[in-house]
């Protein structure tokens, strides 16, 4: 049984031994909004929707709990605070202590961010050179300069998917992926190994101020000790409590957690791999092959992950991390912070302007396809002239800053090429909607081009693009 833990709902999965989906279901939850660029959840809310989400799949499945063998988790990297005996802690002055989560999407630690990168610690060489203010370190400094009631208080630190596992297991452990891409832990991981090799850098946490973190062998964000690699299993499984409120057979085996973009990564880098015999089981081959692909993951933001041999530093694309998600290799995590959302948004606030009403996308889609036909060139084949529809309309999505590769969170997004009359009905809706699908494209081949350049002339060019959403 899977769970993962999107920015407003979850999925439960059921699959069997062969990975066959037997069945799944979303349920939503809660994102409060605060106040501009503040995002927060309840740890509470998430995990009872995780329970009556597992609970009701099962029933609707007829399956016998004690047919579930494992469990695992991915969600996204979102900030979890828990004070003394695991109570939450208000992720900000003026909020209940139940939204104690402070969301991946959060813009709160700009300042802090910028800070950071002001310091050019060696640790940033591991993040294309700039820490983005949606990982853990720009929040943590956040709290302990506008919140220290809730940062002096806090006895646990963790991101979101660990938490998840700690709360099914009552194991304080986390994960090498979330550790070492969202947190600057140095994973010198091996896959024959439980516990991940590896190291904090304690001049960093001194020269970002958030030197209190080391306190007790760095207890607060995890131990070195406790940080487990991809693949393995935690502690005794499934605690009596949290089987209980499952309704899962306890110490059933709980899988180390995963950043959600991570596990598509896997999943859709493996993808059609020759296996067994057909590759004499040649590691090296299986690598060589995995290098020669990219994975994008689209969501609510969507990431480009990209996995080598050597190590590869990309300026502006995060990265590398070794062994944070197939193991013995390199990630490259490059990233888009407005995709699914920049779609959601163009379209919902232009479908309700005017007279244009409010439009799905299959409409859409209709709407595109007929205009294409209509403006058909016989000359041409038919998806050049789709294109062209757009040829004078151009879409910057970065509605909330560019991730990758210009690392730059106060960009902006913005519409060139809007005519007399926008708005009034759904072809010129329609068309705004391809222009930004067309710039998101036009982001992850950006992306790909400086990784290409990064790798060189040496490098192994990628040949396939994988996509899932």
């Amino acid at each position: 049984l899977s769970i993962d833990v999107g920015t407003q709902s979850i999925r439960v999965g059921v699959l069997d031994i062969r990975g066959q989906v037997l069945g799944k279901l979303s349920k939503p939850f809660t994102l409060f909004n605060p106040k501009p660029k503040y995002y927060q959840q309840s740890s509470n809310e998430i995990w009872k929707v995780c329970c009556d989400g597992t609970k009701e799949l099962i029933t609707r499945l007829k399956i016998d709990p004690n047919q579930i063998i494992s469990l695992s988790f991915s969600s996204t990297c979102s900030l979890v605070i828990l004070g003394e005996n695991d109570t939450p802690l208000p992720a900000s002055p003026d909020s209940p202590s139940d939204q104690n989560i402070i969301v991946w999407l959060d813009h709160r630690g700009l300042k802090q961010s910028e800070y950071i990168n002001s310091t050019n610690h060696r640790a940033l060489s591991f993040l294309g050179g700039k820490i983005s203010p949606g990982m853990a370190p720009p929040k943590l400094l956040w709290l302990k300069q506008h919140h220290p009631s809730t940062f002096n208080n806090a006895r646990k630190f963790m991101d979101l998917s660990d938490w998840l596992v700690y709360k099914s297991t009552s194991t304080p452990h986390r994960s090498v992926c979330s550790t070492t891409c969202k947190w600057t832990f140095q994973s010198t991981a091996t896959p024959q190994t439980l516990h991940t090799q590896g190291q904090w850098d304690d001049s960093f946490w001194d020269q970002i101020g958030l030197s209190e973190l080391k306190t007790n062998n760095y207890s607060l964000i995890g131990e070195s000790s406790h940080v487990y690699g991809l693949g393995h299993s935690v502690g005794s499984g499934l605690s009596e409590i949290s089987a209980r409120e499952l309704n899962l057979r306890p110490h059933t085996k709980v899988a180390v957690g995963i950043i959600d973009a991570h596990a598509g990564g896997i999943g859709l880098l493996g993808t059609q791999l020759p296996v067994g015999e057909e590759k004499n089981e040649n590691k090296s081959d299986f690598r060589e092959e995995l290098e020669q692909r990219a994975a994008f993951i689209f969501g609510t933001s969507g990431c480009l992950m990209i996995v080598s041999k050597q190590s590869v530093n990309v300026n502006g694309v995060w990265g590398p991390y070794y062994s944070a998600m197939i193991p013995e290799m390199y990630l490259t995590e490059g990233g888009i912070s407005t995709a699914g959302v920049a779609i959601e948004s163009m379209v919902k606030s232009l479908s309700g302007f005017g007279q244009a009403g409010a439009a799905s996308f299959e409409e859409l889609n209709v709407v595109l396809e007929e205009l294409a036909r209509s403006r058909a060139n016989a000359d041409e084949d038919f998806n050049v002239n789709k294109c062209r529809l757009t040829e004078q309309l151009h879409v910057v999505a970065d509605l909330q800053g560019n991730r990758s590769p210009l690392a730059d969170p106060e960009i902006r997004g913005g519409i060139i090429g809007l005519e007399l009359g926008f708005g009034r009905n759904k072809q010129s809706v329609a068309l705004v909607y391809y222009a930004t699908l067309q710039a998101i494209g036009f982001a992850v081949r950006f992306i790909l081009e400086e990784v290409e350049e990064a790798r060189g002339e040496a490098g192994n060019r990628i040949k396939q693009l994988f996509l899932t959403g």
